[in-house]
């Protein structure tokens, strides 16, 4: 293998790490609000629940007081502070949205679907809007933070898109976050993690 080939694989093994890592956080939010939605309806069937199926097995983590969710909840909760500073008001608004948007089981399927599409639109319309601005190291996390603070108001706010794809995303997603009952602050703490772990950051403080 010549240096040229070498510095590839190390090229692709790298981003391929970065798409694994940005996966991992957005499975353990997702992990997080079945295990919510688990312990808040009493659901037993652990099947219903796949991304919390296979948290609950990777990580080992014992059912508490017979009741599936609760330890569940609590060990994706601190993961998700230790490792990507989201804090104790991130988690309430999940579960305030959760409550809000989920009166039965019916609704539930419905909401784990608006959810992702919520997630979709955010990263594929900041992505796109910021361009060149995300380009910064991630040691300029301050200022890649005032770009994503700008970035999402834009995605909120702003009403002359340039493109007509665009101005039809933000529309469905203002439409997404007003059902969620989501802030724009809360906006931003979700999304600095996975901006951050694009840059290769393995931890994230807020």
């Amino acid at each position: 293998m010549g240096l040229l080939d070498g510095l590839k694989k190390k090229n692709e093994d790298k981003q391929a790490e970065i798409q694994k890592n940005e996966e991992d956080y957005i499975s353990l939010i997702r992990v997080y609000i079945q295990a919510f939605v688990a312990e808040t309806f009493g659901i037993s069937n652990i099947n219903q629940m796949p991304d919390l199926r296979a948290f609950k097995v990777a990580c080992k983590v014992p059912t508490q007081n017979g009741k599936l969710g609760l330890g569940e909840r609590i060990e994706a909760r601190k993961m998700l502070m230790t490792n990507y500073g989201l804090s104790e008001d991130f988690f309430k608004t999940i579960n305030r949205s959760i409550t809000k948007n989920c009166k039965n089981l019916q609704q539930v399927n419905s909401f784990f679907v608006v959810f992702q599409g919520f997630v979709q639109d955010f990263v594929q319309l900041l992505t796109t809007h910021l361009g060149w601005k995300l380009q910064m190291p991630k040691y300029f996390d301050g200022m890649i933070r005032k770009v994503v603070v700008d970035g999402v108001k834009d995605l909120m706010e702003k009403n002359d898109w340039d493109k007509l794809d665009a101005a039809q995303t933000a529309a469905r997603l203002r439409e997404n976050v007003n059902r969620l009952g989501y802030t724009q602050s809360w906006m931003v703490e979700f999304i600095y993690p996975f901006i951050m772990i694009a840059k290769g950051a393995t931890t994230v403080k807020q």
